[in-house]
């Protein structure tokens, strides 16, 4: 069952791309007959050196990606929802005195700057309202403080601006993953949803707890894909001569509509394929317990620390660049406690393309959820 568009929302939704390490995730919606379909959707894998460590190395490249995209594939218009997630961004929970909004907003401003490596002013500073809760007794507003680097967001809009793009909004992940578990349930995800989502991403995890469906607490894990990658090819002795001249190293690398031709493709190939591949490597299960390590302190400091302790957490919904690998769901089942599944944002649109469920598609649930953006049912 398709999701029901909102009026006045317009025929396609702005192309939601989740810029990570050395990927562009990208996903457009579009509405027919009054319900939301998926329009086009894929990987671009950008050439070595363009995004490092979440900064923009080489904005000039990067536009030049962009600009290819922008001729060659099938998106319509030209406004797009970006995350650009960073291991650097502060996102803290807040709990301040019943106050009015004026004085919530100096008061934001105070706790930034105990946060603030460098002048306020060169952080964009926002904030989301959580509402009143008990605290020792007494009411407080409880309210999530979001700091992001100014320049690292001007260095990502100024290529997409130049390439043709109009950038609507920047997010970070937290966000998107809210908002597409609302457009999932009740037909994937449980109604009110109380739980985990963990997304995988290139050099960092994004932690999302969300209680009855809305945002309670995130936290940023510093284990991501690239550090499962570098153990596996450590434990391998690097990669092999034959793989330097692999055309995805070409200046313009595949844009893959279908995701699992894209694993079969690129990284997998090393000896962890893509579901039917392993998760025996010693060096590659120390990283995964590092993961589920920095996981399960997240979420005792959530439940102890910030008064959570009658929050019932029992599943873990998992998405990102490899959680669909054989054996991962289980592994950190077992080392959780807590059940865990495949958060697939396309298993709406499964009928749609006429084959059943689109395989790979939790690799594209923050671009899924940026899409949703303005799309809400």
């Amino acid at each position: 069952m398709a999701p029901i568009l909102k009026k006045g929302s317009g025929k396609y939704s702005s192309v939601g791309v989740d810029v990570g390490e050395g990927q562009l995730k990208l996903v457009q919606l579009k509405e027919e007959k009054g319900e939301i379909h998926l329009h086009d959707y894929g990987l671009h894998t950008l050439p070595e050196g363009i995004v490092e460590e979440g900064e923009l190395r080489d904005p000039h490249r990067f536009s030049n990606q962009l600009n290819y995209l922008l001729k060659r594939f099938d998106f319509a218009g030209d406004k797009v929802n970006i995350c650009i997630d960073h291991i650097s961004t502060h996102c803290r929970q807040l709990f301040l005195p019943t106050m009015s909004q004026k004085e919530i907003e100096g008061a934001i401003r105070f706790e930034a700057e105990k946060f603030a490596a460098a002048p306020l002013e060169s952080y964009i500073v926002d904030y989301v309202s959580l509402g009143q809760k008990e605290v020792e007794g007494q009411k407080a507003n409880e309210v999530v403080l979001v700091m992001v680097n100014r320049r690292m967001v001007e260095d990502y809009l100024k290529p997409f601006t130049y390439a043709g793009y109009r950038p609507q909004v920047v997010e970070i992940a937290p966000f998107p993953l809210e908002r597409l578990v609302k457009q999932m349930s009740p037909h994937y995800v449980e109604q009110n949803f109380t739980g985990v989502i963990l997304n995988i991403g290139a050099e960092n995890s994004t932690l999302l707890v969300l209680e009855n469906g809305r945002y309670g607490f995130s936290r940023n894990l510093n284990v991501g894909s690239r550090h499962f990658w570098k153990a596996l090819t450590d434990s391998r002795g690097g990669f092999g001569e034959e793989d330097e001249e692999e055309p995805w190293e070409s200046e313009y690398t595949p844009f893959f509509a279908d995701m699992k031709t894209f694993f079969e493709k690129k990284e997998f190939q090393l000896g962890m394929e893509y579901r039917d591949g392993v998760f025996d490597p010693e060096a590659v299960q120390e990283v995964a317990l590092d993961l589920s390590f920095q996981l399960r302190r997240s979420l005792d400091y959530y439940l102890y620390k910030m008064q959570r302790e009658d929050v019932d957490l029992q599943k873990v919904y998992l998405c990102g660049e490899i959680a669909g690998i054989k054996g991962m769901e289980d592994f950190l089942a077992e080392e959780l406690s807590m059940e865990v599944k495949l958060l697939n944002p396309l298993y709406l649109f499964a009928d749609q393309q006429g084959e059943g469920k689109i395989e790979n598609g939790e690799i594209l649930a923050v671009a899924t959820g940026l899409a949703y953006r303005g799309w809400k049912a």
